[in-house]
């Protein structure tokens, strides 16, 4: 399985092509939503190329400490065996029977935008399907009258059985970003995540 680690300046160009593939559809969103806190980079980048505002939510699974812990081991490990632990974390999450996500949103935040017609929910990459299928049922409960669509940089195979990503570029990609825990920008995508939200 092929992977890639991108800087911010590789996912903002990412970013641009995957926008343009939406404008290209016709589709032109009035809310962008992303998945927290990782698809924040990817949603900023997205609401402004698309010209519309941004909002999060979160989906999270039981369990996934150990990853967070051992973060700070990963940044000493090259990148080809960082990928190599990421394959296989992956195949393990995917094989298990537990798909269930609790989502939390800003209900504050949404109704702002309750009026909208097209909402588009962003993410890095669709793995299982679980966490946008979630988001994706949480949206569609909230803007009953929006149509719902969905763009993300991956999608690997065996998702579309779950939730259909309607806008990608890549499958079967492994992807490491600045959201990444090991990745060397990772502090200031925290420092620009926090911004937003003070901001909100």
């Amino acid at each position: 399985m092929n992977y890639v680690e991108l800087s911010a300046k590789d996912v903002k160009e990412r970013c641009r092509t995957l926008s343009e593939q939406v404008s290209a559809s016709g589709f032109r969103p009035d809310l962008v939503i992303f998945i927290a806190k990782g698809a924040f980079q990817i949603g900023k980048i997205m609401s402004d190329n698309l010209s519309c505002p941004l909002a999060e939510i979160s989906c999270k699974r039981s369990g996934g400490k150990l990853k967070e812990k051992l973060s700070p081991v990963l940044k000493l490990i090259p990148g080809r065996v960082r990928g190599f632990i990421r394959e296989k974390e992956m195949n393990k999450r995917n094989k298990k029977s537990n798909s269930e996500r609790s989502t939390e949103y800003n209900v504050k935040q949404w109704s702002e935008y309750d009026n909208a017609e097209r909402v588009l929910i962003v993410d890095d990459s669709i793995d299982s399907g679980s966490s946008m299928r979630a988001a994706v049922d949480a949206a569609s409960e909230f803007f009953q009258k929006a149509e719902i669509r969905t763009a993300v940089l991956n999608v690997f195979d065996g998702s579309e059985a779950i939730v259909k990503a309607d806008y990608h570029l890549t499958d079967n990609m492994l992807i490491s970003g600045p959201w990444s825990n090991d990745s060397k920008e990772h502090k200031k995508f925290l420092s620009q995540y926090r911004r937003w939200k003070e901001s909100q």
